[in-house]
């Protein structure tokens, strides 16, 4: 649901409320929560509004990933690829945990930093699909250099404008 003008006032009595603004294209699901959680108690997020990452911006990233690991001696298979691109460019967050727990068993992406006697911190990788474009397009720069680095031909910096204009439209039809 998009929402915009968040406003929050004392109901006196009641606690407070929030007031937002809908998208006309919100309605709906607005009005379909309302019937079906009239005295129900539930769990919202309201947070800053981010444009997705495209399809498109996503089969150029694998389709350079695909070409470095065929370009490379021994060859080496896409996921592969991708999880070195993930470690290079990819979001990133330390984790603590007790020394006794493989984080990787319960976290794709994950690789052990650093192991203490009690504790061992973790770097958590954030996947691709979760990318805002933002992220999105700062991972295929990293790709993209990789790529030149080995020779392979990547999109010329207008063809590529033009790729992340058409991928990460917002709702005003400006790039983002």
């Amino acid at each position: 649901m998009k929402v915009s003008k968040p406003l929050l006032f004392n109901s006196y009595g009641e606690g407070w409320r929030l007031s937002v603004l809908l998208s006309p294209e919100s309605v709906k699901d607005a009005r379909q929560l309302c019937d079906t959680a009239k005295d129900k108690i539930l769990d919202a997020e309201i947070k800053p509004h981010r444009e997705k990452r495209s399809l498109t911006a996503n089969a150029y990233a694998w389709s350079l990933m695909s070409k470095i690991g065929k370009a490379v001696t021994p060859p080496i298979p896409n996921e592969e690829v991708y999880e070195i691109m993930l470690r290079r460019y990819a979001p990133v967050t330390l984790v603590s945990v007790m020394t006794s727990v493989n984080l990787a068993d319960y976290v794709p992406h994950a690789e052990l930093y650093s192991e203490g006697e009690r504790m061992s911190e973790w770097r958590v990788y954030k996947g691709s699909s979760e990318y805002d474009s933002k992220e999105m397009s700062v991972f295929i720069e990293g790709i993209k250099s990789d790529a030149e680095a080995l020779g392979i031909e990547t999109l010329p910096p207008e063809e590529l404008e033009v790729l992340y204009e058409q991928s990460f439209k917002d709702k005003t039809g400006k790039g983002v």
